[in-house]
Formats: C-alpha cells, sequence, structure tokens
C-alpha cells in the first residue's frame, strides 16, 4: 500500500473539489449526544447558516453553539474553509467524547438525531436549487 497522504492531504491533493464542490456538508461526531451535549453549527456563509437555522428551528433542534462566519470551524470544515469552499457542518462533543461508554442506546438521544437529520435533509433539498 502507498501512503501518498503522508505528504499531503486529500485536500491538498484535490484542490479544485474543495473550492469547487456547491456545498460541503459535514455531520460530525456526537451532534446527538443525549449526556450534556454541545452542538455546534457551522457554516460558510450567512445565506448557509440562515438556511439551516431556519431548517433546524422547524424541526426543533436548534444547535447550542455557532461558529461565528468567517471564523476558522471546528473539525473537518476546517480544511474546505481554509481551501475556500462552501460548507455547512454540525458536530457535538460531550463527557464521553471517544470514550468506551459513549455507545448506543444510552448516549444517544435518537429523537435529536432524527429531528436533525430531518432538518439536513431539508437543508440538501433548499441547496439542490440554489
Amino acid at each position: 500500500i502507498i501512503d501518498w497522504m503522508a505528504e499531503e492531504t486529500w485536500f491538498d491533493a484535490n484542490e479544485a473539489l474543495v473550492a469547487g464542490a456547491h456545498c460541503w456538508i459535514h455531520l460530525g461526531a456526537n451532534f446527538a449526544a443525549a449526556l450534556h451535549p454541545q452542538v455546534r453549527l457551522q457554516a460558510s456563509d450567512e445565506d448557509t447558516m440562515a438556511l439551516a437555522d431556519a431548517a433546524l428551528a422547524r424541526h426543533r433542534a436548534p444547535p447550542m453553539v455557532r461558529t461565528e462566519i468567517g471564523a476558522a470551524p471546528f473539525g473537518e470544515a476546517r480544511d474546505i474553509h481554509a481551501g475556500g469552499g462552501r460548507y455547512l457542518s454540525i458536530l457535538g462533543a460531550n463527557g464521553a467524547f471517544h470514550h468506551p461508554a459513549d455507545r448506543w442506546p444510552d448516549s444517544v438521544d435518537l429523537q435529536r438525531t432524527l429531528d436533525i437529520a430531518r432538518a439536513f435533509r431539508e437543508v440538501l433539498g433548499a441547496l439542490a436549487y440554489r
């Protein structure tokens, strides 16, 4: 196996895809954690953030924290941001993040998962026509 990523990241090797994609969607870890969730919504621009905010509110799943537009986002969206791409990202953390106890069913809020998934499905449909 050739480790081509030792010298560069996937994003560096595919620069045109980063900025050229219509919109990157990042569903990060723990956005539906059951115990003390810390949910973060991040978007590259005001329009995408507003679209997500509205959909999440309609599905009763508003995130608690928003990364300021233009600020470097957390998680994998940081590579898209650095490459000038458009993105929408939701991610979370909790006290059991990356812990063996972070497992279904005790650590997952199924209703929150469904609400966020429905909201993001709505956002994806809207983005497809923009």
